[in-house]
């Protein structure tokens, strides 16, 4: 996994579990961030706290555009909101332990039954899925138990991981079913709770708008660290009128962050004369951004209506972009590219200019990467005929955003007005590594898109398209 940042938030609020228990389970899962297996160890108190921020996110109103005071402003109001219901929520806890205890008990026999049986039986891989098929195990957990026993199995049998002496693949699923179980009962309690506050203490003018699903439309802006997806995101923003701009969810981690650090401050998470810097939150701000993201899709597939949300991410997304096409809603993605070394460089000069911290070398170069992949995400067959639209833009240090591709997912067309900074998102993407030395147009091509060359339509200083007028880095 990924190096653990000093004094993470998501460790220390993970119950009474040892972090190296969790660690071997990352090891065994084969997952490269601590925080999927942090997802389902945290406090029963804090998924709380992670369902007060997710109810404002998703069902209120807010006033702040910039994210230093919008996630001042989220921060306040789930102070409040934490400290008026928390009693509440662990008396409905204690009311519901007996039924988590009939989950768990069927689970973990399901665990016992799939060890059983699997233990006598040489992997394999086949034969294994059509056994165990998850289409004929309707329960959530069930499908997650015979996928996490059959991950573990085969990267065991693959060589790709060795089980410590005296446990088996059958411990660490059970293991894991039961995590996730008591994440889920907790976070359902206190969801519930959150929800039902809301619904009785805010008014209609308050509340954000629930759309029709197929109405809806979500706007991505997506790029690497230092990309300048925060100028563009605000810029949009700004670009709408207030009564539009104040009805959207934005979804975006670092609203989170201060709240979360400063709860994580007063329950003494964090040494005396410690410093904020940004890493110690940030699996745990993921985690409950995550939930906010299921959340919404839920909303969109079960009941069709949903708010409209404006999201900023590092990548291009499959569960983002899920919840955007739930129900037929339709997602406007804008992707942002900058070298490494340009953001590097811009990352060192703000830092110099303004203070606080600047992210690593080595995190802003795995976010270009990872950025710069995303894209690819529209090769899967099933995003095909989907209202899925992405724009590429390329910047360089102290520029602006130049449009110069777009994918249109819903006509299987990727339209290029500037071949060359589509080979630099190739050099970053370093998917020629990966993929037989193929880039992006080759594997759009082989994928069965119609690629076009058009003439470029914009400046080389400015956006210009129909969701995003002229916009320049940085300002509007």
């Amino acid at each position: 996994m990924h190096p653990l940042f000093p004094h993470s938030t998501d460790f220390f609020y993970s119950n009474a579990f040892d972090k190296a228990d969790l660690i071997e389970l990352g090891h065994a899962l084969g997952v490269s961030n601590s925080n999927v297996v942090t997802t389902a160890t945290i406090q029963a108190d804090r998924l709380f706290c992670h369902a007060c921020l997710n109810g404002i996110q998703t069902y209120l109103k807010l006033n702040a555009v910039s994210e230093v005071e919008r996630a001042k402003e989220i921060a306040d109001i789930a102070d409040g909101m934490y400290a008026a219901l928390l009693p509440e929520f662990h008396t409905k806890l204690a009311e519901a332990e007996l039924k988590l205890a009939e989950k768990q008990k069927t689970a973990e026999f399901f665990c016992q039954q799939l060890e059983s049986i699997e233990s006598k039986c040489p992997w394999n891989k086949t034969r294994y899925h059509n056994t165990w098929n998850t289409n004929d195990y309707p329960l959530r957990w069930q499908k997650k138990a015979i996928e996490t026993y059959g991950h573990i199995r085969e990267r065991v049998d693959n060589g790709e991981y060795n089980l410590p002496e005296g446990k088996t693949a059958g411990d660490f699923t059970s293991y894991w079913s039961m995590r996730n179980l008591e994440y889920k009962h907790s976070r359902d309690v206190g969801r519930s709770l959150v929800e039902d506050y809301i619904q009785t203490n805010y008014t209609a003018n308050e509340k954000l708008t629930m759309h029709p699903a197929n109405e809806r439309t979500m706007v991505m802006v997506v790029g690497g660290i230092a990309s300048g997806k925060s100028a563009l995101t605000e810029a949009y923003l700004h670009g709408l009128k207030e009564k539009e701009r104040k009805d959207h969810v934005l979804h975006n981690a670092d609203y989170l962050k201060y709240a979360l650090h400063r709860s994580a401050a007063r329950d003494g998470a964090f040494p005396e004369g410690h410093h904020y810097q940004g890493p110690e939150v940030q699996a745990e701000s993921s985690n409950a951004l995550y939930e906010g993201t299921r959340k919404r899709a839920y909303l969109a597939r079960q009941f069709f209506y949903a708010p409209n949300v404006v999201l900023n991410s590092i990548a291009l997304n499959a569960c983002e972009t899920q919840e955007g096409i739930a129900s037929g809603g339709s997602v406007i993605a804008h992707h942002l590219h900058i070298s490494a070394d340009d953001a590097i460089a811009e990352s060192e000069e703000r830092v110099n200019a303004i203070g606080g911290r600047r992210p690593s070398d080595a995190d802003i170069r795995w976010s270009a990467r990872v950025s710069a992949q995303s894209p690819l995400l529209m090769l899967k067959p099933e995003y095909y005929g989907t209202r899925v639209v992405v724009h590429l833009y390329h910047r360089v240090a102290h520029g602006a955003p130049r449009h110069y591709a777009t994918i249109d997912a819903a006509h299987k067309r990727f339209t290029v007005y500037d071949k060359a900074a589509l080979e630099m998102l190739d050099k970053t993407a370093e998917i020629g590594q990966e993929y037989a030395s193929k880039g992006f147009i080759e594997r759009f091509t082989d994928a069965g898109y119609d690629i076009g060359f058009e003439r470029s339509h914009v400046t080389s200083f400015a956006i210009q398209h129909p969701e995003i007028k002229e916009v320049r880095h940085g300002r509007q």
